[in-house]
């Protein structure tokens, strides 16, 4: 078993609006140093990269530096939690002194890469920790969804829904896709409102690409992106912030990342623990 990393530097990322977040980060960055670990404005490769906020504000890290890979330890000050290594506030100071100690463990979460190919030529490739979702917001989209080059399903509704296991708890759980072990090694296909007759989720070998054709839809390009100001009727969105339009006859082709992202853990069975937290299971 490889040895774990020291932690000999950090940096630390927090929303700037965030004042709670502010705060922690103007007290930890002092106690790391104290401790003789050189605090970086951006993170590097193989070092630890502290996280101050919410599962977005973790979504946002991973994606923002998933090409150098640091490693996660998310410090929980929003309302969910699930991506955090650490939940509760007055746990904070006592988890650096854990993982400078090495009582610790790397997980490594699957992450989702989608090639978006418009008349056979690529247009974009998005990453996700969560989910892929394609939909029309304001009406219908006819979506084609093609396994290992088998058609599988064909979706005449709202849109599709492509997660990770990590992404089961989250707009997956909404459109009552099922709950999955963050260390199994699939991919969760779901249909969002689907007019035909309700398919169930489907549970795939992450062996196989998922290719999703968007077939027809009515267009009225009544939306239109704020930043750029492009009017769509269909979107792809990755983690519910990257965002794409489409078109008729776009291909979407979704694939386990090569790259997973890594996060410390604390505890052993970490995910059970907080699905009868946060669920109250008994």
């Amino acid at each position: 078993m490889p040895s774990l990393p020291q932690l000999n530097s950090a940096s630390i990322f927090y929303r700037p609006d965030n004042s709670k977040a502010r705060a922690w980060a103007g007290k930890l960055a002092p106690l790391l140093k104290k401790q003789g670990i050189k605090i970086y404005d951006q993170p590097m490769a193989r070092q630890f990269l502290f996280v101050l906020g919410g599962d977005g504000t973790i979504l946002e890290a991973v994606r923002r530096y998933h090409q150098i890979n640091p490693i996660i330890v998310g410090m929980n000050l929003g309302g969910v939690g699930f991506l955090a290594s650490v939940c509760k506030q007055k746990n904070f100071i006592r988890v650096i002194q854990q993982i400078i100690a090495g009582k610790y463990w790397i997980v490594e979460k699957m992450m989702l890469q989608a090639t978006i190919l418009r008349k056979e030529k690529k247009i974009a490739t998005i990453e996700a920790l969560n989910e892929i979702l394609i939909q029309n917001p304001l009406g219908m989209v006819h979506i084609s969804i093609y396994v290992a080059d088998h058609l599988m399903q064909e979706i005449r509704g709202t849109g599709a829904l492509i997660a990770t296991p990590t992404g089961s708890t989250a707009f997956n759980l909404s459109a009552h896709g099922p709950l999955v072990m963050p260390d199994l090694d699939a991919i969760i296909m779901s249909e969002i409102l689907d007019h035909n007759i309700p398919t169930p989720s489907i549970v795939l070998d992450t062996r196989h690409e998922i290719t999703l054709c968007v077939e027809d839809f009515r267009k009225r390009e009544l939306l239109s992106l704020t930043a750029t100001h492009e009017k769509f009727d269909i979107i792809l969105s990755a983690d519910g912030e990257t965002l794409v339009p489409l078109q008729k006859n776009d291909m979407i082709i979704i694939r386990k990342h090569k790259q997973p992202a890594r996060f410390v853990e604390l505890e052993r069975n970490y995910f059970l623990k907080s699905l009868q937290e946060k669920f109250t299971f008994r």
